[in-house]
């Protein structure tokens, strides 16, 4: 068939429409060209808190408290880091903090410097919305390089209304382990963390949850159990933990206006040093089980003997105990299974403290000079127990010389280590 001079035009019409609609129906999803591009540019942000505040607990027994602010999210600025100030209050000194903070991964890249000594913290942690800011701590010299002490460390978020009701409590743990332990209450808990005496690589954090003056372990990285009591006054908290079959007992001290803690001596509260008396005793015998079992060194100003092959005899000289800081004079027999029943006898434990020791087996209990306790700045205080108590249950029951007793002088201070048991 023959098209017409007239038909072509039509035609080529048509096949230049048909051309159009095959090249833009190939099966591709691909946008068009002039698509205005998806803004991704925008950082993730985690808002800095207006403040973070909580405390430091480091392998050679000390601690340090935690203040620090941000400065502003500038508005419309492209950069993700804000500035970091506050200050670091460790052994009655201030260490100023200075670094920064990424709010597009919740980086807080800090450190804080004595001015003086040239002694310089080095944190590494992460800050996470409603955890807060935790993560390990080294403290180094002044040359910058060599290593005085490391630690853990941990702090809440508070915004500037919430600041003064914010307590600070630094202390120790003692017992199957030591070292020490802090914490930050709040209203409704007790956030902190703790680190073994010598070896912060054991180190962990905690939370307790608070109902008036009652704390109950909520959060711990070795699942472990613990309970503590608030005091009336709120100076100081007592209490008791176990992970792995391990036991002991925490005390913290409410620190002062200057974030220092207060000096142990014969004028704080009878409780307090019935608590950390508790923890020095075990403390020392402690040490007795590894010299008597393990054939350790002597240790200077302690002498361990078995008088029995269920008890030992402590003389004990002018010893500073390292996690309580008690420099202590006196003998003491420690009786494990003292009630004879062969049940848990690793928990069954007797400690008599007078001025005699000899005569075991029938030894009665006569108040003699007691255990002398000397506190820093020469005041002292004289100890005396009678007792056995069970560490897995917290009971109490008589000890060697048929009465159960707890005394500090004259003041019997029973009630306030039963406490810590609650």
């Amino acid at each position: 068939m023959k098209l017409t001079k007239l038909m072509m035009p039509v035609l080529f019409v048509l096949l230049c429409i048909s051309l159009l609609i095959v090249s833009c129906d190939d099966g591709s999803t691909d946008p068009a060209a002039d698509d205005p591009p998806t803004d991704t540019d925008e950082p993730d942000v985690i808002p800095p808190p207006e403040n973070l505040m909580g405390t430091i607990a480091l392998a050679n027994g000390e601690s340090a408290i935690m203040d620090i602010q941000f400065d502003d999210m500038a508005g419309g600025v492209r950069s993700t880091t804000v500035g970091v100030s506050g200050t670091i209050r460790y052994d009655e000194k201030n260490y100023i903090v200075g670094g920064l903070y990424d709010y597009s991964i919740g980086a807080i890249d800090i450190f804080a410097k004595h001015e003086v000594s040239g002694m310089k913290f080095i944190f590494s942690g992460i800050y996470t919305k409603g955890d807060g800011f935790s993560g390990t701590v080294i403290l180094y010299e002044s040359d910058g390089v060599t290593q005085n002490t490391s630690g853990t460390f941990s702090a809440i978020e508070a915004d500037d209304d919430e600041r003064s009701g914010i307590k600070f409590y630094t202390g120790i743990f003692g017992g199957d382990a030591c070292g020490v332990w802090n914490g930050t209450l709040t209203t409704t808990e007790f956030y902190g963390n703790y680190a073994h005496y010598g070896d912060s690589s054991i180190s962990r954090k905690f939370s307790m949850d608070r109902l008036e003056t009652e704390l109950t372990m909520n959060i711990h990285e070795e699942n472990a159990s613990g309970i503590g009591t608030i005091s009336d006054d709120g100076s100081y908290i007592s209490g008791y933990w176990g992970v792995s079959g391990d036991h002991g007992y925490w005390n913290g001290m409410l620190v002062d206006s200057n974030y220092d803690t207060p000096k142990l001596n014969d004028d704080s509260p009878l409780g307090l040093i019935a608590n950390t008396s508790l923890q020095a005793i075990e403390n020392i015998y402690s040490i007795g089980e590894g010299i008597l079992e393990d054939s350790d060194p002597t240790v200077t100003g302690l002498d361990f003997t078995n008088s029995t092959d269920d008890a030992m005899v402590v003389i004990i000289n002018n010893f500073t105990e390292p996690v309580t800081g008690l420099n202590v004079t006196g003998q003491m027999v420690v009786v494990y299974d003292a009630d004879g029943d062969d049940d848990d006898t690793e928990f069954d434990i007797s400690i008599l403290i007078d001025s005699d020791v000899s005569g075991l087996e029938t030894s009665s209990y006569s108040e003699g000079t007691g255990l002398t306790i000397t506190f820093e700045g020469s005041s002292t205080i004289s100890l005396y127990v009678d007792v056995t108590w069970n560490e897995n249950t917290g009971v109490f029951t008589s000890g060697l010389g048929g009465t159960t007793q707890w005394k500090l002088n004259t003041d019997s201070v029973l009630s306030s280590v039963q406490l810590i048991y609650n």
